[in-house]
């Protein structure tokens, strides 16, 4: 593997001590347990991840980067893990939740679409050797108008 598994909650490349990790979720459950616990705080039930129950209260809420700062740090080491949790993003807004590296590849393939041009994706980060796209279509998809946000940041990856 190449790339760590994005999954909902990502750290650090999903990556602990060279070793990929498949539920940082899990993780993170755990350790805001042990630290309520440690304030005195009572937790019912054992950490675990999966679906909020419904009635669950937001507890709090954390902002990104904005997201031409995102692609600035995913072009300069071309970072293949921020470019599949971006493109679970991706297939999150066209096609709802949850966000799956085929729903990903989806929206690239009709992005790619809208602006005339090809795709075979199987993932975000062009890693499968099942990826098609022709030069000529990754150039017209590159420099549409809609890629103009990329333009700037693929010239910072060089």
């Amino acid at each position: 593997d190449y790339v760590g598994l994005p999954t909902a909650l990502t750290y650090r490349g999903n990556v602990v001590r060279g070793h990929e990790i498949r539920d940082p979720e899990r993780r993170a459950a755990a350790s805001l347990t042990i630290h309520l616990e440690r304030l005195g705080i009572k937790v019912g039930g054992k950490p675990g991840m999966g679906p909020a129950p419904g009635d669950a209260a937001q507890l709090a809420r954390v902002w990104s980067r904005p997201l031409a700062s995102i692609l600035s740090l995913m072009n300069r080491p071309s970072d293949n893990f921020f470019a599949e949790v971006l493109g679970k993003l991706l297939g999150v807004q066209a096609s709802g939740t949850p966000g799956t590296i085929a729903k990903g590849a989806a929206a690239i393939e009709a992005f790619a679409a809208s602006n005339g041009v090809t795709v075979e994706a199987h993932d975000s980060s062009g890693l499968s050797y099942e990826n098609r796209v022709t030069a000529d279509g990754s150039n017209r998809v590159g420099f549409s108008s809609a890629g103009e946000l990329f333009r700037g940041r693929l010239a910072m990856a060089a």
